[in-house]
């Protein structure tokens, strides 16, 4: 079965209220949602979100390297699922490197999973199935929280309507300053109590020297981790930074490509890695960078982006169905942050966190409407195979 078509978009989500960090604020989504047509009229969808700060990448890139792509690089004549992985697991690009081609790899890899999956009758997770770890048994946990930087009583309403939903762990976006963020931290720690699971997000805005000062400040408020402490000047002092901690350290956005694994293993740098499908380019090298981490001894998180739509979230369920041993778990946020989806199945979180809203059984396993689709559709190109 080969491909007929396949179509790029930029669709713009708007958001309920707008979400910031320390290196951006949102108040919409701005994605890429690749459609892939088969010949046998068989429609896959798959969705990325570019974000500069992270890999280089926006919207005008991914459509710039799709309008200079040769369409006979996609003319494969794909037969089963174990052809499609085989396929997945070498270049889905001619010139394929590891840098600034993540959310582009990751949409397209997610349409093509979507659209052979429901051709041959098989789910994502089939497809994926080479990629499961023999002992993996541990069940996934809860959904955490997440809080963004914003007015401390707001955010200790948000901690304690988390901890009354049953959440079982919070993470809390932190920004630049020991006073404010010691005091933030210690407000929040004494809504949720002394033994709530609670950990910070500082999206690499600490000089080394104020990580030093800071991190031995939060030492009474017993942190389960911290995440992205250093700004890109002084990453390279985050091996030097952990003998100052005891609490693990997670890389996120220093954390992309397998490059950047090797790196974290060789020098040291960090306990564990943040995995956002889109940023990591799919769900393949995702899943492989999981199997490597965990064999290491590193923790692992899967998260995901301000503004993900059900595409990815139904993604990440498929990952969690191969590697459900990860500490923390961060998806399914589309139906408190989005006021609109392309997507006709709910996927969320219910009380305690679990995950809520049934996958149907072949390709990823949701719906996208196209109606919501070219409506929320900002510009599209097709290429025709």
């Amino acid at each position: 079965m080969r491909l007929r078509k396949i179509t790029i978009h930029h669709i713009r989500l708007p958001f309920r209220m707008r979400f910031k960090h320390a290196l951006a604020s949102h108040s919409e989504a701005h994605n890429i949602v690749i459609a892939c047509e088969l010949e046998d009229g068989t429609i896959g969808y798959g969705e990325s979100i570019p974000r500069g700060y992270v890999t280089g990448e926006s919207v005008n890139s991914v459509f710039d390297l799709f309008r200079h792509i040769r369409p006979s690089s996609f003319k494969k004549d794909i037969s089963s699922p174990e052809q499609l992985f085989s396929e997945l697991s070498g270049h889905l690009f001619p010139t394929q490197g590891e840098w600034g081609l993540q959310a582009a790899r990751c949409a397209l890899e997610l349409a093509l999973i979507d659209a052979y999956g429901k051709s041959f009758n098989v789910s994502a997770s089939a497809v994926l199935e080479p990629l499961r770890i023999e002992g993996a048994t541990v069940s996934s946990p809860g959904v955490s929280g997440v809080i963004g930087e914003g007015g401390l009583f707001r955010n200790k309403l948000r901690a304690r309507a988390m901890k009354l939903y049953g959440l079982p762990a919070i993470k809390l976006k932190v920004g630049r300053g020991e006073r404010d963020t010691v005091r933030t931290v210690s407000r929040i720690r004494r809504v949720l109590g002394a033994n709530y699971d609670l950990r910070i997000d500082v999206n690499g805005v600490w000089t080394y020297s104020e990580a030093v000062s800071i991190v031995k400040a939060l030492e009474p408020y017993g942190l389960s981790a911290i995440e992205e402490p250093l700004r890109e000047e002084d990453k390279h002092r985050l091996s030097e930074l952990r003998r100052f901690t005891s609490v693990p350290i997670i890389l996120d956005e220093s954390f992309c490509s397998k490059g950047d694994l090797e790196w974290i293993l060789n020098k040291r740098t960090a306990d564990g890695i943040n995995i956002r499908i889109s940023k990591c380019g799919g769900l393949v090298p995702s899943l492989e960078m999981a199997a490597l981490a965990r064999k290491n001894g590193l923790i692992v998180q899967l998260g995901s982006h301000v503004g993900e739509d059900s595409i990815l979230g139904a993604a990440a369920r498929h990952f969690l169905a191969i590697f459900p041993n990860v500490r923390f778990l961060e998806t399914s946020y589309g139906f408190v942050l989005l006021k609109r989806s392309i997507v006709r199945e709910r996927l969320c979180f219910g009380y305690g966190g679990r995950l809520a809203g049934k996958l149907k059984p072949s390709g990823l396993g949701v719906r996208v409407d196209e109606k919501r689709l070219k409506h929320y559709s900002e510009r599209a190109f097709e290429i025709r195979l």
